[in-house]
């Protein structure tokens, strides 16, 4: 098994996630112009809340 490096740091800057069409598990990510594979899905949380740059949150 490879090491990968961990942070601990929270990043909070918007990602676009490519999902697979059947279960919808996260496949990749793309932050900062880079794709991301992704490995293992260790935690989920689900944020509901509406980010102002989203299109429908504009009045």
């Amino acid at each position: 098994m490879r090491s990968v490096e961990t942070s601990e740091e929270f990043i909070a800057e918007p990602i676009r996630v490519d999902y697979d069409p059947r279960d919808l598990a996260p496949k990749s990510f793309e932050w900062q112009g880079q794709r991301f594979e992704v490995a293992q899905v260790l935690e989920f949380r689900q944020d509901w809340s509406t980010p102002a740059y989203a299109p429908h949150a504009r009045g």
